[in-house]
């Protein structure tokens, strides 16, 4: 089926959890999705009730960590990014700095996209605006409101606006 379907793809993605796909079954599906080109994700640790993630060791070895709210009304109905930064600052114990990367420039690279997560010229100037002295906040305001504002391919698209 992988076959079939790897036109139509970019990644294999394995959910590998209790009462879904073991490590074993994990390994042998990753494999088959990128012996016919697709890259691997993983999605792990979702129902079952354990620790967060060690994030320490893989950014201090240099790995690129994406942070997201990875919304499913499912088992996991979290929308806030401010919330998720806020936990991963606080149970995964990376610095705001890092969980801000994580969530930005981290998450584009986790979907192999290069003009966003990011400001610098021929970027889509996709940003939050802040109401908060510093980034700093996101991690200690999650129940906040803390974005006055949303630009979206360099248009406002949502809150406060200059211009509004």
């Amino acid at each position: 089926m992988l076959t079939a379907c790897a036109p139509l793809a970019r990644w294999v993605d394995v959910f590998c959890d209790s009462g879904a796909f073991d490590e074993d079954e994990l390994r042998a599906v990753l494999a088959a999705g990128v012996a016919v080109g697709l890259w691997a994700r993983l999605h792990g640790n979702q129902l079952e009730c354990g620790p967060y993630s060690d994030v320490r060791a893989p950014l201090e070895a240099g790995v690129t960590v994406a942070l997201a709210t990875d919304c499913d009304p499912g088992s996991a109905y979290v929308t806030s990014m401010p919330l998720c930064i806020a936990l991963a600052v606080r149970e995964m114990r990376i610095t705001p700095a890092e969980a801000m990367f994580a969530a930005t420039a981290g998450g584009a690279a986790a979907l192999r996209c290069t003009d966003v997560g990011r400001l610098a010229p021929g970027a889509s100037a996709d940003l939050a605006v802040l109401d908060a002295p510093t980034y700093v906040h996101l991690a200690y305001r999650p129940a906040g409101r803390v974005v006055a504002s949303v630009w979206q391919r360099g248009r406002h698209a949502f809150g406060y606006s200059e211009s509004s």
